[in-house]
């Protein structure tokens, strides 16, 4: 059972690794679903609030992706940094933090070939963890 303490500890940690990184990137599995999308965007919100400008990894073919969010992108991409994984090459650093949301698994996210270069990675999720679960300390 998650406690209050849980969520503190969470927000803590949370909050120092946005603070210690350059940028922070923020992906989900490939054919992305309105709840991944919606889970990035407002996790999104929420880092543009601590001051940092995050970046949303997109790295599906439109027609992959879901139509519901579909309909979020377009209309949110004018407000986020929704970038595809050859921009995301282009701004990554040494010294980022890579959030994945609604998936844990690596080959789920569009990013996998890259997160021994992340200097941390926090996963929050819902799903069963398993063998190929993403290496990391900060599962939630």
């Amino acid at each position: 059972m998650i406690t209050l303490q849980d969520f503190k500890d969470l927000k803590c940690i949370i909050e120092n690794k946005i603070k210690e990184s350059n940028h922070v990137f923020i992906t989900f599995h490939n054919c992305v679903d309105i709840d991944a999308i919606a889970s990035a965007i407002g996790l999104s919100y929420i880092l543009k609030k601590l001051g940092k400008e995050p970046y949303i990894i997109l790295n599906d073919n439109f027609d992959n992706i879901e139509k519901g969010a579909k309909k979020i992108v377009d209309a949110e991409i004018k407000n986020y940094n929704i970038i595809s994984s050859d921009i995301f090459e282009k701004v990554k650093t040494s010294n980022d933090l890579l959030i994945v949301v609604d998936a844990n698994k690596e080959k789920q996210v569009c990013c996998k070939d890259y997160l021994n270069n992340f200097k941390d990675i926090i996963i929050i999720d819902h799903h069963k963890e398993e063998e190929d679960t993403i290496k990391t300390k900060y599962k939630y």
